[in-house]
């Protein structure tokens, strides 16, 4: 048998692996820790502590192996098994079953390291547990394994004493008795050297010492924090102390990362406290500069605080700051105003333009300016105001303007005078200049419309004209070789054209009568859906869709008195407009409203919509807009509507939005209802 290292205090592992390549890393990985024992042929495996073996080895040795767990009963006797990742599910069948914990081969330093320590833990314990049955009862053996469970998985430090006295019966020293691990880690105590794991030969704290006395002594608990220096390291716990019989018992709670936090904690206080020194001595500086270059303002300059009361409103301001020169202005030279509420040093201030306006700017945030005067012995004083808000307060800049204001008053006065004496002289001027600005405005006008009419009618005269020249010339230059078809086309294209020359000087006419008021009046009986659908019939086979104007009737219908004539006019003339100033994907709504006392008629379209600039004059005859110019037209057509309307005692208005559309509103009252 062949042992790599002898040494009698080293935990012994036996090795039975077939691969030569897993036992020498296995002997590498051991040899620090542990004495490793590889069997010869004579196979005597009496003494060892653990046995780490493969698949094969372990059929060959199991026996043996068994045999000597079996006498080693009650102390555990671990066992290991080295296997390939593939056969990992059926080894973990028989954890428990002979095999106590597996390791993955190529075999990992780390993780055979833990699994060693933990299945030796637990052999040690076994050990521990079999003294202990020698000397306990089995109820006892129960508690003293629960107390080992919970002392061991605690977090915290835990520890019995008992104390240590001298001949006189002073306490001396303490002795544990019972430690867990994180306690063991503090102290050094160590469970193989009883009777050396005393409290001042681990831990040299006097004042320590004496807080365990004094417990022991009065009875009376203590709490205290305490910094342990573990191999070279600070950890600091918070420790509490009772009185047990003759000792005491001791819990330890580790508070090492609140201790390093408080301590970053104050080290970045003590640099923001560093930076607000440097920070406030700047900005003393600079309030000493603010306050000269203040002082040597020839203006007042003021800065106030918001006072509240508790629903939040401003009831008052303090001064922050003010200058010299707002100390003149309010006549407090001998006083300081910095810290003082307004409403305190001026009280017969507060019905005063000065506070409202602050009020204002305070809840609007708007800037006021303007001017108040005071009453001072027998002269009055003016000053002009400036008030700004400025975060949850206002910055106010005072000027004395009296010596302006009183000129200006002076002024005032001499203006008055001579505004007196040139009313007298002026007065029949000025009705002379009325009267010729109204005839100017009626030329204008006029010059306007003949301007407008002129433009118009050359332009829209022009077209037919020259269609009727072309194409009468080409009868006369190619009659001869003309189809019939071709003629007829021609001839139709001069008709059209003339009936276009004669609906033009008919508009012209008909504006004519309505400027003189000689348009003709015959109110009768009409069906409004009957004669909005005959309209509608016409017009539809003029376009594509035959389903671009959707009529909607609302109310009760009845026949309603209309001069049929011009209604058909309005009606034919807004539809018209309506279809040709809007796409032709887009649909015409003619809506009927049938009111106890009125008649409305609403004709909305989506089109292009009116300018606002041209709203206030599209009803002047002859007028475009801009949008529409592109489109044929004369202009005509809204000023004869308004005033066929105004012949039924009626109003148009409209609604429009440029490239949205426009809706035509027209009210007609009730002259005479029939059946």
């Amino acid at each position: 048998m062949e042992i790599q290292k002898q040494n009698s205090n080293l935990k012994k592992i036996l090795l039975l692996i077939k691969s030569k390549e897993n036992l020498s890393l296995l002997r590498l990985y051991l040899e620090k820790d542990y004495t490793t024992i590889i069997p010869d042929s004579n196979r005597n495996l009496d003494d060892f502590d653990m046995c780490i073996t493969d698949g094969l080895s372990y059929q060959d040795f199991k026996p043996i192996i068994e045999s000597k767990r079996n006498q080693s009963h009650p102390i555990f006797l671990p066992l290991i098994l080295v296997t390939t990742r593939n056969y990992v599910s059926k080894v973990t069948q028989f954890l428990g079953e002979g095999i106590d914990e597996y390791v993955i081969s190529p075999v990992e330093k780390l993780e055979l390291s833990v699994r060693i320590k933990n299945l030796f833990k637990m052999q040690d314990m076994t050990i521990q547990l079999k003294k202990s049955n020698v000397t306990l009862e089995s109820e006892n053996y129960k508690k003293t394994e629960l107390l080992s469970a919970i002392l061991e998985n605690a977090q915290n430090s835990i520890a019995a004493f008992v104390s240590i006295r001298d001949p006189s019966n002073q306490i001396v020293d303490f002795e544990c008795i019972l430690s867990n691990p994180f306690n063991n880690f503090l102290f050094n105590f160590k469970k193989e050297e009883p009777g050396n794991n005393k409290l001042l030969t681990k831990q040299h704290s006097i004042e320590l010492f004496d807080k365990c006395v004094k417990v022991v002594e009065t009875g009376e608990s203590e709490e205290y924090e305490q910094c342990f220096i573990v191999d070279n390291n600070d950890v600091w716990v918070h420790g509490t102390i009772a009185k047990l019989g003759d000792g005491f018992v001791s819990t330890y709670l580790d508070i090492t990362k609140q201790k390093f936090n408080e301590i970053e904690l104050r080290h970045i206080n003590g640099i923001l406290e560093r930076r607000m020194e440097e920070r406030t001595w700047e900005l003393q500086e600079k309030k000493a500069l603010l306050s000269a270059v203040l002082d040597s303002s020839l203006d007042g300059i003021a800065f106030y605080k918001n006072i509240r009361n508790e629903d939040g409103i401003v009831v008052d301001f303090e001064f922050i700051l003010a200058n010299e020169r707002t100390h003149k202005f309010f006549n407090k030279l001998d006083k300081d105003l910095n810290g003082k509420r307004f409403l305190q040093e001026f009280p017969n201030l507060q019905n005063s333009t000065l506070f409202a306006k602050s009020l204002e700017v305070t809840n609007s945030g708007v800037t006021e300016d303007f001017e108040e005067s005071y009453k001072l012995e027998n002269s009055d004083l003016y000053f002009y105001y400036t008030i700004v808000k400025l975060g949850d307060g206002l910055v106010t800049t005072i000027s004395d303007i009296t010596k302006r204001k009183q000129a200006e008053i002076t002024l005032q006065k001499i203006n008055d005078e001579l505004e007196l004496r040139v009313q007298d002289r002026t007065k029949e001027l000025q009705e002379k200049e009325e009267k010729l600005k109204e005839a100017l405005h009626k030329e204008k006008e006029l010059n306007e419309i003949k301007s407008r009419f002129i433009s118009t009618v050359s332009h829209e005269f022009r077209t037919p004209l020259a269609t009727i020249r072309s194409s009468s010339q080409m009868l006369k230059r190619y009659k001869n070789r003309l189809s019939l078809e071709e003629e007829t086309k021609i001839l139709s294209e001069i008709d059209e054209m003339c009936v276009r020359l004669t609906e033009l000087l008919e508009e012209i006419l008909y504006i004519r009568k309505a400027e003189a008021n000689k348009i003709d009046f015959n109110p009768e009986s009409v069906d409004l859906r009957e004669l909005a659908e005959k309209i509608i019939y016409q017009l539809l086979l003029l376009v594509e869709r035959k389903d671009r104007i959707i009529l909607e009737i609302y109310g009760e219908e009845s026949n309603r008195t209309f001069d049929k004539k011009l209604l058909r006019h309005i009606l034919t003339n807004l539809l018209t407009n309506a279809l040709k100033f809007s796409h032709p994907d887009t649909s015409v709504n003619l809506q009927i409203i049938y009111e106890s006392d009125y008649t409305i008629i609403k004709v909305i379209d989506h089109g292009h919509g009116i300018p606002a600039d041209a709203k206030k004059n599209i009803f002047q005859p002859f007028f475009r807009a801009e949008n529409v110019k592109n489109i044929q037209g004369t202009g005509l057509g809204l000023s004869i509507v308004k005033s066929c309307i105004e012949r039924h005692n009626g109003e148009i208005s409209f609604e429009s939005f440029e490239k949205q559309g426009t809706t035509f509103i027209t009210k007609f009252p009730i002259l005479i209802k029939s059946d």
